[in-house]
């Protein structure tokens, strides 16, 4: 059976770069759940930002399923796969269903995460702390397919990324370790 590691977290939190060290560190491959949302964006001559990623996932989660970019992700990638940002329960639920799921949450404070985006600047995002962690729980209480805080909640793990790296790789470690992987 195809094992995967699924990333889940808040913007900025670190998914990516724990997607990359596992993936270094395993030989797998890694699908970010947010890139074919982000090609279609472009495709379609749309601004990158957090407000159209969300509008078209809840579109394409209404008229393709809610577990259409991890039944592309599997399409894709046959072997074992490091899947980085689910958003929807419909996402973890298939991936349990059809995979052997391990589900790990990646935190940072909201002042890192903020930090983070703004000096990546690849997704247009809220000018100040206040605004941007207002967008969030605004875009994860609506009736979109956002519901990020509940897929964290079903994690079997937690890796927290506010300190170092090398402390983020050290708690990623320890899962790979207790997952004989």
């Amino acid at each position: 059976m195809q094992t995967v590691i699924a990333l889940v977290g808040k913007i900025g939190s670190g998914k990516d770069e724990a997607a990359t060290y596992l993936s270094k560190k395993l030989g797998w491959p890694v699908f970010k759940i947010s890139d074919p949302l982000k090609q279609e964006l472009k495709r379609q001559g749309r601004e990158v930002n957090r407000e159209n990623l969300a509008t078209l996932g809840t579109t394409w989660s209404r008229q393709k399923g809610d577990d259409y970019l991890v039944r592309l992700a599997l399409k894709k990638y046959r072997g074992n796969l490091i899947l980085s940002g689910p958003r929807q329960l419909g996402q973890i639920e298939y991936l349990k269903n059809h995979t052997k799921l391990i589900l790990v949450a990646i935190d940072a404070s909201d002042q890192t995460r903020f930090e983070r985006v703004c000096a990546r600047g690849t997704v247009k995002e809220a000018q100040d702390l206040d605004a941007f962690i207002k967008e969030e729980i605004e875009n994860d209480a609506s009736d979109g397919a956002n519901q990020v805080i509940e897929c964290i909640a079903q994690a079997s793990y937690r890796a927290t990324n506010s300190a170092s790296l090398a402390k983020l790789h050290r708690e990623l470690d320890k899962i790979v370790k207790l997952e004989n992987l």
